[in-house]
């Protein structure tokens, strides 16, 4: 753990890339999404709100994808930035599949430069902060794709790159091919929250650790689950939440092994969304939540924020928001740190026993 104390306007490094961002980022993920309710629960008035309270707070770190509302978010994010005025920090990515589909062509290094000159002109932007590949790429083909993100910074399009969802040996590989294009590797961006703390055992964080490469938490607050709502039962899930959980590891407290968690994990989800009570082997996790919330005077989300601030300075969370309140919420996690003690009671060590009694 991170025993510094963290400053409102903490920064913190991209790896070895020389680019410095705020501690805390924002996701755009769901921005210009329909789906996730844009022009239905939120429009742009309420999406540039939350970007100026961001920004008013000390956080200038916005990471978007042309994936995110098919261009959208990209357009809005740079139709702000103009906007407003103030320097922001853009981070992008190349979009190549999650994994093969028929009859849709394999990614290429030239797709990748492509991709970042079509970002550049939606985002109204010469350069992007930070250049990722969205999804991991075969280990065979890590040479192609390392130059091709070497070149995306020798052209000056991008000031450092990195990667997305790559597991440790592929975090190496890239890391060790980019070296020998003398360019770093600024960072992995990858699920890690309070609920999905598998990077902690599965040789991600370590990788990133030794290798100085920033860990960005793409999920921080677990789609909106570590809220507490649905815990508390003042909510049912969504259908986002709902997918979170049947593609994630819902394991927090680290009890199954690697072999043993595909054999449980249809059981645990079927549990965690069964109300009442919602997520009732969750409860530990939550109430111990709960109490420091309630003794430091803040959120759910913001002690969740705060304690994956905790758990390294390479770690630089982005979560997301959709209007000026959810921004400053946010921003809330900062100005404070969690104390060992507290980190303690959140350590899944010490929840072991009693965590599925009763459920």
């Amino acid at each position: 753990m991170h025993d510094g104390a963290d400053q409102a306007g903490e920064r913190r490094l991209l790896g070895a890339s020389g680019v410095e961002v705020s501690a805390l980022g924002f996701g755009a993920d769901g921005w210009g999404a329909k789906l996730r309710g844009y022009n239905k629960l939120f429009g742009d008035e309420d999406l540039y709100g939350a970007y100026r309270a961001a920004l008013d707070a000390g956080i200038d770190f916005f990471d978007t994808a042309p994936a995110y509302g098919r261009g959208k978010s990209e357009e809005l994010l740079g139709r702000f930035r103009r906007q407003d005025g103030r320097p922001a920090l853009i981070a992008t990515k190349y979009d190549n599949p999650p994994f093969p589909i028929p009859l849709v062509k394999s990614p290429t290094p030239k797709a990748l430069t492509l991709s970042l000159d079509a970002s550049l002109v939606r985002l109204g932007l010469e350069r992007v902060d930070l250049f990722q590949i969205h999804y991991p790429v075969p280990l065979r083909r890590i040479d192609e794709f390392a130059d091709a993100l070497a070149s995306t910074v020798r052209s000056g399009k991008a000031r450092a790159v990195g990667v997305s969802n790559f597991n440790a040996s592929l975090v190496r590989a890239m890391h060790a091919a980019l070296a020998r294009c003398g360019i770093a590797l600024a960072s992995n961006q990858v699920a890690f929250n309070l609920l999905d703390r598998s990077i902690e055992i599965n040789g991600v964080l370590e990788a990133c650790r030794e290798l100085n490469v920033a860990l960005i938490p793409s999920v921080p607050l677990a789609v909106g689950i570590l809220s507490g709502r649905c815990w508390r039962g003042e909510a049912p899930m969504n259908g986002v939440q709902q997918a979170y959980l049947r593609q994630s590891k819902l394991d927090p407290f680290h009890l199954r092994t690697p072999a043993t968690l595909a054999h449980t994990q249809e059981g645990r989800m079927k549990r965690a969304l069964s109300a009442p009570p919602a997520m009732r082997n969750l409860g530990m996790l939550f109430a111990a939540m709960q109490t420091i919330a309630e003794t430091r005077g803040k959120s759910l989300p913001q002690v969740a924020l705060n304690w994956l601030l905790t758990v390294d300075p390479l770690v630089i969370p982005i979560p997301g928001a959709k209007n000026a309140v959810q921004a400053l919420d946010n921003a809330g996690a900062l100005g404070w740190r969690l104390t060992p003690a507290e980190c303690l009671s959140l350590n899944p060590s010490l929840s072991h026993a009693g965590t599925d009694g009763g459920s």
